[in-house]
């Protein structure tokens, strides 16, 4: 799926291996928000400003070590260029959560 618009390929070993650390990334900051006694006790706006700042940080410092010194625009045309599908993806995730959540309650 390198290609920020082709859809989920299960049978493609990147398509597979970047769910797996997107899935194990929103479980470390679902963990931490859900544990983190002063996190818990920021403003809602604050913990927005809390996860995006600390993600965009792993972000940057995490692909940082695969690029050359001074591939910081390079990085930021990479980030503008994933945002759009990050957001598409992000709303299907979660309407397809709260569907099967929805349906979990009905059958209770």
């Amino acid at each position: 799926m390198s290609d920020a618009q082709k859809a989920f390929d299960p049978t493609d070993p990147f398509d597979v291996a970047t769910e797996d650390l997107r899935k194990a990334i929103a479980l470390a900051v679902a963990f931490h928000m859900d544990n983190h006694p002063l996190y818990q006790k920021l403003e809602p706006q604050k913990r927005v400003e809390s996860v995006l700042i600390a993600t965009l940080i792993t972000t940057v410092g995490c692909t940082s070590a695969f690029l050359k010194p001074g591939s910081d625009a390079m990085l930021t045309d990479a980030i503008h260029k994933y945002l759009p599908t990050a957001f598409e993806y992000a709303h299907e995730i979660t309407a397809n959560g709260e569907a099967k959540l929805a349906a979990q309650e009905m059958k209770h």
